[in-house]
Formats: C-alpha cells, structure tokens, sequence
C-alpha cells in the first residue's frame, strides 16, 4: 500500500521527481566523469536541482507558467526583515560551519542576492531596485551578525 502512496504522489509531483531525479543522473555522469566533481558538488546540484522543481509546481498548481508575472504579495517590511534574518543566520551559519570561513560565508550570501537578483531581472523581467537589494543584503547580514556579536562577547 505505501508503494501505491509513493507512486501516485510521484505522479502528482511529476516536476519534482523529474528535477530531482534528473540532476541525481546528471551528478552521477559528471562525477564520473570528472575527478574533481566529489560529493559536496553532487549534493548542492540536487539540492538546487530539487528547489527549481519545489518552485516549478508549485508555479503549476496555481496555474501560472514559470515565468509569468505575477503581481508580488504585500509584506510589511518588519515581517520581511524578520524573515531575511532568519534565512541569513541559518544560511551563514551553516557555510561557516562547512568552510570554516566567516569571510566566506558572508560572501556567498552576498552573491547569493546578486543571483536572485539577476533571476528577477532576466527571467522575470523585473529589475531590483538598488534600495531592495541594500535592504536584502543589510536583513541577511543582520542575523549572523547578531550571533557573531553574541559569540565574540561571550569568548
């Protein structure tokens, strides 16, 4: 009975599944391939491979193609800081905790905002205003920040 679960869900979320299962034979064939393509590369390709198909059905299901415009939800800017700083800590902690580089981790979350950035202009056609992409990069930044200050008074 779980098996019929899994198949039908699989057939529901057919865009995940292709992404996921797409990218997995894709790392497989890289890593192969090339010696220097280790584990660390495999993963972060599904993972990213795996969040385009999250966003892909989701952009489905509710009937809207993947690159129409669609108008953006009002979100008070208190709530939206919150949340940056939240996905920022998590973020950067976790880079640090990997590359053992706090230097690192903050600019990859840097470039991390030029990549949305470039996206919403390109694909969506929407270029980022230079006062949101400040505001995003200052509500990132904020939480590691807050932890790194916690961290260094305690030491």
């Amino acid at each position: 009975m779980e098996e019929l679960f899994a198949a039908f869900w699989a057939l529901i979320h057919w865009r995940l599944v292709l992404s996921v299962v797409g990218s997995a034979a894709i790392t497989l064939t890289l890593s192969n391939l090339f010696v220097g393509f280790t584990a660390g590369y495999c993963i972060t390709f599904v993972i990213l491979a795996a969040a385009f198909g999250i966003y892909w059905q989701s952009r489905s299901e509710a009937g809207v193609g993947i690159t129409t415009q669609v108008p953006e939800p009002k979100i008070s800017s208190p709530v939206t800081f919150l949340g940056m700083s939240f996905v920022g800590l998590i973020w950067v902690g976790l880079v640090t905790e990997l590359l053992k580089s706090e230097l690192l981790a903050v600019t990859s979350l840097i470039l991390s905002v030029a990549v949305v950035g470039l996206w919403r202009g390109v694909v969506l056609r929407r270029p980022m205003p230079l006062q949101m992409i400040v505001f995003s990069v200052g509500a990132l930044l904020s939480g590691f920040l807050a932890v790194l200050i916690i961290v260094h008074l305690n030491a």
